[in-house]
């Protein structure tokens, strides 16, 4: 595997799919909405105090804490997903060339400079 990550068109055409489906279902189901906000106020009012603003209050704090964490995560996904996957194909590259005969000098180098600060570490705590 090379170290470069591309857009997969095959996931990229799921996604649309599956937002497209999530849009259409969103609009049919829309009439449900306001009830269902509605009696989240109600069971939220008395344990937010029972004041008549209370109910409302919840209901639009779990409504905008809801947004945000998708938003976050949309956000997380757009912008460090794809450098998680890169670390992590470097890793998996990384760890092919070793297990094949191929590693470098520098990854026993490595392994040696850790043993030695382990003994060092070891001499120093005692």
């Amino acid at each position: 595997m090379s170290g470069n990550t591309q857009a997969n068109t095959s996931l990229d055409q799921i996604s649309d799919w599956l937002t497209k489906i999530i849009i259409g279902v969103s609009l049919v189901q829309i009439g449900r909405v306001p009830p269902a906000v509605g009696k989240l106020a109600d069971i939220l009012q008395k344990p937010l105090g029972n004041l008549p603003a209370s109910g409302t209050f919840g209901a639009a704090l779990a409504i905008f804490c809801a947004l945000l964490g998708f938003f976050n995560l949309y956000l997380w996904s757009r912008a460090l997903l794809a450098d998680e996957w890169k670390l992590d194909n470097a890793a998996a590259d990384g760890a092919d060339d070793s297990a094949d005969g191929k590693g470098s000098s520098a990854g026993a180098k490595g392994g040696a400079a850790g043993t030695a600060g382990g003994a060092k570490g070891s001499t120093n705590q005692g």
